[in-house]
C-alpha cells in the first residue's frame, strides 16, 4: 500500500521531496516493527544532506536501488527517530527502513480493549432516545455486573493508563514533526482530561459512599435549580464527552483492527486518520454528535418521578430502591445524595474547563486544518531556468477538445511533448490556466500548465509550435499539417 505525503515522515530540506511511503516488497516480519521503503527526489538541482524525521524509532536504515536491494556501503546511522540522508542534483533516493512501531501497536491494542467497554457503557446511554431512560438504566445496571467486577475493572484501568501514555507519545511526535493536530487526536486529548473527571464523579465517589448511580444523576446535573446557569454547562459537556468517545473509538478501532489482524502491516495501519477516508470520518463525527444530542435530551426530558424512569426488571429495581432511591435514602446513601446535590458548582467548573479543551481541540483540528495553503498567482510569461528542471510523471494521451498532447514515448497525430518540473519551486492550483511561453534561443516551443500543484513546462517536439485552441483556450502543440 502506497502513501504519499508527510503523514509519517518529514524532511528538513524543501528541495528534497518525499514521494512515496510503502511496505517493502519482501518485507521482513519482525514483531512490533515495519519494514518500510521511502522514496525521495531532489527537485532543484541541489546537493547536500537532509534530515528525515518519523514518529517511529528507526532500528535499521539502508540506501537501496529502485528494486529495493541494498547498495554496497549503503548502511546509514539513524539517531532515534531521525536519519540524515545525502542527496544529489535531480537524484531519486530510495531508503529502506526497519522502524519500531511498539507505541502505536500498544495504543491500537489497548484502544480495542477500551472500545469494548465504551461500547457497552455508551450503548446504555444511546438506548435512552430509542427505548426510554428506564430501559437504558436497566441495561447499564446489567453491564456493570460485567465491567465493574474487580478483574475486568483493574484491566480497564491499566488499559486506559497505557493507552493514554502511548497516545501522549503520539501527540508529542505530532508536535515534534510540526504536523497539524487531527480531529482524532484532538478528541483523544480532550478525553485524557474528561474521562478521569467522569470516572471520579460517577465511579469513585459512589464507591466511597457505597451507593449506585443511574441516569437520573446525569439528569439532575443538567437541571440543578440551585445553580441553574452552571448546570447549563453540562449539556455541551456531556455531548462533547459522548461524541468525542464515539468518534475516537470508532475511527481508532479501524486502525486497531488492522494492527491486530493484518498479516502484512503497513504504516497506514498505524495511523487512524490514514486508515479511514476523510468522508467516512466526517460522517462518523456528524452521526456521533447527533446521537449524543438525542441521548442527552432523552435523559433530561422526563422528571425524576416520571414512570418512564421505572426499571424494566425486578432485580435492578430492588438494587436501586435498596440504596439510592430518593424515597429511601439512609446512611451513606444519604451522605452521597447530599454530596452530589451540593457538587454542581465545582463539577460545573471542571466541566467548563473540559469544554474549553474540547473547543480548542476542535478549532485546531477543523479550522486550522481546513485552511488552504496560499497559492501564488501565475506570472504572465515566467522565465524558466532550463538547467534546473526535473522530468515529471504525468499521464499519457491527455485530450483537450480533440487535440492530443502525448508525453514521453507515445505519438498520436505527430504530437509529442516532454514534461518537466520547473526549478523555482513555485506552487499553483490545478485549476490555474495553461498558456504558451516565448520560444527559447534555439526556437524550441513551450507551454506551461499546473500539475499536482507544481508548474510544469511542456516542450513541443521538433517542428511543432505552441498554439491556443480557440474554443477551450488551452495551449497545445501544432504543426502546419496538424492545426
Amino acid at each position: 500500500m502506497n502513501l504519499t505525503g508527510g503523514e509519517f515522515f518529514s524532511v528538513s530540506e524543501s528541495n528534497f521531496v518525499l514521494d512515496t511511503v510503502k511496505v517493502a516488497e519482501e518485507a521482513r516480519k519482525v514483531s512490533g516493527h515495519i519494514d518500510v521503503v521511502i522514496r525521495l527526489y531532489e527537485a532543484y538541482g541541489g546537493r547536500g544532506v537532509a534530515k528525515i524525521s518519523t514518529p517511529f524509532k528507526i532500528k535499521e536504515a539502508k540506501l537501496c536501488n529502485v528494486l529495493e536491494d541494498a547498495e554496497e556501503g549503503s548502511v546509514l546511522d539513524p539517531e532515534g527517530s531521525s536519519l540524515v540522508v545525502p542527496f544529489g542534483p535531480f537524484k531519486i533516493v530510495t531508503v529502506r527502513l526497519l522502524v519500531e512501531a511498539t507505541r502505536r501497536f500498544v495504543a491500537g491494542v489497548s484502544g480495542l480493549g477500551i472500545a469494548a467497554f465504551a461500547g457497552l457503557h455508551l450503548g446504555g446511554h444511546l438506548l435512552a432516545p430509542v427505548a426510554g431512560p428506564g430501559v437504558a438504566n436497566s441495561f447499564l445496571f446489567g453491564v456493570r455486573e460485567l465491567y465493574q467486577s474487580p478483574l475486568v475493572e483493574t484491566a480497564l484501568v491499566v488499559g486506559l493508563v497505557t493507552h493514554s501514555v502511548a497516545g501522549s507519545a503520539a501527540v508529542q511526535q505530532t508536535i515534534k514533526l510540526k504536523q497539524r493536530v487531527t480531529a482524532f487526536r484532538g478528541a483523544g486529548v480532550f478525553l485524557m482530561f474528561a474521562v478521569p473527571t467522569h470516572v471520579i464523579a460517577t465511579r469513585i465517589v459512589p464507591w466511597l459512599f457505597d451507593t449506585h448511580v443511574d441516569l437520573r444523576y446525569i439528569r439532575d446535573s443538567m437541571v440543578d435549580k440551585v445553580h441553574p446557569k452552571l448546570s447549563l454547562l453540562f449539556y455541551p459537556y456531556y455531548i462533547f464527552l459522548g461524541a468525542a468517545g464515539l468518534y475516537h473509538g470508532i475511527v481508532g478501532c479501524v486502525s486497531g483492527v488492522r494492527i491486530v489482524f493484518s498479516l502484512k502491516p503497513s504504516p497506514v495501519s498505524f495511523s487512524p486518520t490514514a486508515a479511514s477516508s476523510a468522508n467516512a470520518r466526517t460522517i462518523i463525527a456528524v452521526v456521533s454528535v447527533v446521537v449524543m444530542v438525542a441521548s442527552i435530551f432523552a435523559i433530561v426530558g422526563p422528571s425524576a418521578v416520571d414512570p418512564d424512569w421505572d426499571f424494566k426488571d425486578t432485580h435492578t429495581a430492588q438494587i436501586w430502591h435498596a440504596s439510592t432511591s430518593e424515597r429511601n435514602l439512609t446512611g451513606n446513601s444519604r451522605k452521597y445524595h447530599n454530596y452530589y446535590s451540593n457538587s454542581s458548582q465545582p463539577l460545573a467548573m471542571i466541566s467548563s474547563t473540559n469544554l474549553f479543551l474540547a473547543i480548542f481541540s476542535l478549532f485546531t483540528a477543523v479550522v486550522v486544518q481546513a485552511a488552504p495553503a496560499p497559492v501564488p498567482a501565475p506570472e504572465a510569461n515566467p522565465v524558466f531556468n532550463l538547467n534546473h528542471i526535473k522530468l515529471s510523471r504525468v499521464p499519457k494521451s491527455v485530450t483537450w477538445n480533440g487535440h492530443y498532447n502525448d508525453y514521453f514515448d507515445d505519438n498520436v497525430r505527430g504530437h509529442k511533448t516532454a514534461a518537466q518540473y520547473t526549478g523555482d519551486g513555485s506552487q499553483c492550483s490545478d485549476a490555474a490556466p495553461a498558456y504558451c511561453t516565448l520560444p527559447d534561443k534555439n526556437g524550441a516551443s513551450f507551454f506551461v500548465q499546473c500539475h499536482r500543484h507544481h508548474w510544469v513546462q511542456l516542450q513541443c517536439d521538433y517542428g511543432f509550435s505552441c498554439a491556443t485552441d480557440p474554443i477551450s483556450g488551452h495551449p497545445y502543440c501544432a504543426s502546419a499539417g496538424h492545426p
